[in-house]
């Protein structure tokens, strides 16, 4: 290499490209980079989500063109970070097809696969628990406690159409 800044197409063709896994890390690297991934796109996609149900509760197309664009930002990010270390598959399914064309062997694909459902469910309870703290500090319905009268106050609104799918059960009198 005469110029470390301008490299000739012979020394560029041999460099791993950003995307393809071609750094041959060992394996415990590439799967916490496929979990770690994972958690964190999963993360951008569940609190996307949440947040845009909150800017805009009046319209869902613009929640969906919200959440599609954090989440397109997000994948970038990750692919350009995690790319040359594991490939950046962050989805078993990327993985599996990845496997029937003969990229990954079966035992890493089986490996990722495991990373990934991992990392999505750690990413999962993540995001719930930091954007939605309703979710996961609510009582629960066999701790709540029924008084015979009604309540005189009002129920507090609810964080997110999240919180409220996930928190079906209201307040009600015991009438018998």
């Amino acid at each position: 290499m005469i110029d470390p800044l301008h490299p000739s197409d012979a020394e560029l063709s041999v460099q791993p490209e950003t995307g393809t896994g071609e750094l041959r890390l060992d394996l415990t690297r590439r799967l916490t980079a496929e979990a770690l991934g994972t958690a964190l796109l999963i993360i951008a996609v569940v609190g996307s989500g949440i947040m845009a149900s909150r800017l805009s509760p009046n319209d869902v197309g613009l929640q969906l063109l919200e959440n599609a664009a954090a989440t397109a930002g997000a994948l970038v990010g990750l692919i350009l970070i995690f790319g040359a270390v594991s490939g950046a598959h962050f989805n078993p399914v990327v993985t599996i097809v990845d496997r029937l064309l003969g990229t990954v062997t079966t035992r890493d694909a089986g490996l990722y696969v495991v990373a990934q459902t991992v990392g999505g469910c750690v990413g999962t309870v993540l995001a719930i628990s930091w954007l939605c703290p309703s979710w996961c500090c609510s009582p629960s319905p066999a701790r709540v406690v029924r008084p015979a009268v009604a309540p005189t106050r009002k129920p507090l609104p609810r964080a997110s159409a999240f919180c409220q799918i996930r928190s079906p059960m209201r307040w009600k009198p015991n009438i018998e």
